[in-house]
């Protein structure tokens, strides 16, 4: 029996950008973004099922002046392709050996987590005096039957999460 086991990191990365559809904070207020690794379990290339496992990105916003609380703040989660250049097929790599995965904006596994709409999430809130944090989880899975997957450890540390508010 032939066992990976695969550990995915996330970078995390803010970007301001003008406003889009919604009010943005400009300059009046400032967002964070802390991301949880996607850590896979062991992955049986032979004759085991598809490895899912879930990571997080959680996105703070806060207000810098009291009269802007209630504005709109609306953002974009966009996530890279990694190592493999395509969010269409995301891989993980040990050496010249690699390892299909995805990572995907809801447990369906039905819309990949990308770089563009419509495969981002959007989202938004109104600003509070405290910070306001929203968490969005990413799933992750690894699909069954890659039977010709070498033992070891893959991982694609390239991946990157950027938020646009």
């Amino acid at each position: 029996m032939r066992i990976a086991r695969i550990l995915l990191l996330l970078a995390a990365f803010a970007a301001w950008s003008p406003p889009v559809k919604a009010a943005s904070c400009l300059l009046l207020c400032t967002c964070t973004v802390v991301t949880t690794p996607v850590s896979f379990s062991d992955y049986n290339p032979i004759n085991g099922p598809a490895v899912l496992n879930n990571g997080n990105v959680a996105v703070t916003c806060r207000v810098f002046l009291g009269l802007n609380i209630g504005l709109l703040v609306s953002y974009e989660i966009a996530i890279s392709a990694g190592q493999s250049g395509s969010v269409a097929q995301r891989k993980m790599f040990k050496g010249g050996d690699s390892l299909n995965y995805n990572l995907y904006t809801s447990n369906s596994y039905g819309t990949i987590w990308g770089t563009s709409a419509p495969n981002t999430v959007v989202d938004g809130y109104a600003l509070a005096l405290v910070n306001t944090t929203k968490n969005h989880t990413v799933f992750g899975r690894i699909p069954a039957g890659q039977n010709t997957v070498p033992v070891g450890d893959y991982s694609d540390t390239t991946v990157v999460v950027t938020v646009t508010y």
